[in-house]
């Protein structure tokens, strides 16, 4: 955090970018187990769902709570 503190990242992008890691964790862990097992379709179904999961469900549903939106 301290690094991307003094490249002048803000703490809202470093905030958004540690629960974006930690929220495809648990995708990530069942993409590499597909696809070692070779069932690459459930692999990549399973970060193209997740992501528009996130992209669509998790930003809409925080914009909700939120008074003036997301800042940039």
């Amino acid at each position: 955090m301290a690094f991307a503190e003094t490249l002048g990242v803000s703490e809202l992008v470093i905030g958004l970018t540690i629960v974006a890691a930690g929220t495809s964790l648990p995708e990530v862990a069942t993409s590499v187990i597909a696809s070692i097992r070779g069932e690459r379709d459930i692999a990549v179904g399973n970060v193209v769902g997740s992501n528009i999961f996130n992209i669509l469900a998790v930003l809409g549903i925080g914009g909700l709570f939120t008074q003036s939106g997301i800042a940039v």
